[in-house]
C-alpha cells in the first residue's frame, strides 16, 4: 500500500494512518471477517462439522491444551462485540448476521487504529521527555550520562580510586 501511494520510509508515516488513508481494514480485521463466515455454511460441510467435533477417545496433553476453533471462534466473535451464546441465532437470519459482522468489524478496526495510535503518542512522549530531562551522574567525578548504563560502564573506570564504592 505503501507503494502505491508513494510513501517513502523518509515520510515517516506511522501504519495506522496509511490504513485510514486507503480507507483499507487491517489483515487482522479481514481474517477475523473471514473466520466467521464459516458460522453460515451448511452442516454438511467439513469446516462446519469440525466446529463441533469433540475428541472421543485419547488423553489431553499435559500443560496448557491447544485451542480449537470453537475457541478462537468465542475470541472472533468477542472481537466483533457479538454475544458467544447467541450467535448461532442471529447467523441464521443472513442480513442481520452480514450486519452485525459488518458494524463489529467496523469498530474494532477503529477500536485497534485508536489504540495504536494512542500506544506509538505515549511512546513518542516518554522517548523525548525522558531523554531531555533525566540523566545519571557520577557521583565521583560528576559525568552526566543519558543512560543508566552508560554510569554503570563509566563507573569501572574509578575502580583503582579512593572514592570508588560497589553500589550504585
Amino acid at each position: 500500500m505503501r507503494k502505491l501511494l508513494r510513501i517513502g520510509w523518509r515520510d515517516v508515516i506511522p501504519d495506522t494512518e496509511v490504513l485510514r488513508r486507503t480507507g483499507l481494514p487491517s489483515i487482522d480485521t479481514m481474517l477475523t471477517k473471514a473466520q466467521l463466515h464459516i458460522v453460515r455454511m451448511g452442516e454438511e460441510r467439513l469446516p462446519k462439522r469440525l466446529l463441533y467435533v469433540e475428541l472421543q477417545e485419547g488423553k489431553r496433553s499435559v500443560g496448557g491444551q491447544r485451542k480449537g476453533y470453537k475457541d478462537t471462534l468465542k475470541v472472533a466473535l468477542n472481537k466483533f462485540q457479538i454475544d458467544p451464546d447467541t450467535w448461532e441465532d442471529t447467523a441464521a437470519n443472513r442480513s442481520e448476521w452480514r450486519s452485525r459482522v459488518a458494524e463489529g468489524a467496523v469498530d474494532y478496526e477503529e477500536d485497534c487504529l485508536t489504540r495504536a495510535e494512542n500506544k506509538r503518542r505515549i511512546r513518542k512522549t516518554f522517548s523525548v521527555s525522558s531523554s531531555s530531562t533525566q540523566s545519571h551522574i557520577c557521583t565521583i567525578c560528576g559525568k552526566s550520562f543519558r543512560a543508566a548504563i552508560g554510569l554503570f560502564s563509566h563507573k569501572r573506570t574509578h575502580r583503582g580510586s579512593a572514592d570508588f564504592t560497589t553500589n550504585t
